[in-house]
């Protein structure tokens, strides 16, 4: 009888998962500066790949931060970062944020349409 009022109430119910979170996800950090070039080298933490083109901000000490576009070189789990504004220095945190997936709407087909005589 107990099972039964136990099990109605949801004890053994399956556990949900927790949702992704919406907000930047730390993805690595500044192994090297290289500021003359214009590029910083990130450390990826746990083999993420730091695909080309992602965005991705910094935040370090003081409120120092920086916006930085992976630009596709890459050697293991560095991947080389042109800095697009701000301050970055060596050790800084990495964050990505989640890209909304992208609609797919399709074009509208053209249709032909034969000329008229007048």
């Amino acid at each position: 009888m107990l099972c039964l009022a136990l099990s109605a109430c949801g004890w053994f119910s399956e556990e949900e998962s927790e949702p992704e979170p919406e907000g930047p996800r730390l993805v690595g950090r500044v192994a090297s500066v290289h500021g003359a070039d214009g590029f910083v080298l990130v450390q990826g933490f746990d083999d993420l790949k730091l695909g080309e083109g992602l965005i991705l901000t910094t935040r370090g000490e003081e409120d120092r931060a920086a916006s930085l576009v992976i630009t596709g070189e890459r050697a293991g789990r560095y991947a080389a970062a042109d800095v697009k504004g701000g301050t970055v220095e060596v050790g800084d945190a990495v964050f990505a944020r989640p890209t909304p997936e992208e609609e797919v709407v399709e074009a509208p087909v053209d249709e032909k349409v034969s000329p008229s005589s007048p």
